[in-house]
């Protein structure tokens, strides 16, 4: 289920611990900050930003699983030649 909500939270959050706010309002003002962000890019990027973003995030989430599935065979290698001994 998608909450808006916790979207616009946890990216507030993320920012507000970024720059260093404190409070109530550095949570606001961080709630803006992401707000306005979107709109910039939604608004000058339109459709081919998102393509690009997901088109990048799609690499990346291949490239993370690629190097999960080696460094995993690696230590499973690892744990079987120790059994053998």
């Amino acid at each position: 289920m998608w909450s808006l909500q916790a979207d616009l939270y946890a990216g507030a959050l993320f920012i507000k611990l970024s720059f260093g706010l404190t409070g109530l309002s550095g949570l606001y003002i961080s709630i803006l900050i992401l707000l306005a962000l979107a709109a910039f890019f939604t608004i000058f990027g339109g459709l081919s930003a998102v393509i690009w973003t997901d088109f990048i995030q799609a690499i990346l989430m291949v490239i993370g699983a690629l190097v999960l599935m080696f460094k995993s065979e690696f230590v499973m290698l690892g744990e079987c030649a120790a059994n053998d001994v």
